[in-house]
């Protein structure tokens, strides 16, 4: 599923934690939004930029 990129500056600098398998999911859902916003490449525009 492709998600809504974050943007949230307050969200993004909480302490992240050590992904488990109950995050498979996630993982997926976060590749899927990365091939859908243009992949891992660098990217200059703002809007398209994955943050990753």
């Amino acid at each position: 599923m492709v998600r809504k990129i974050m943007r949230d500056p307050l969200f993004l600098a909480q302490k992240s934690i050590d992904a488990t398998e109950a995050d498979k999911q996630v993982v997926t859902d976060l590749l899927d939004t990365l091939k859908a916003n243009g992949g891992i490449k660098y990217v200059r525009s703002r809007e398209k930029s994955t943050g990753l």
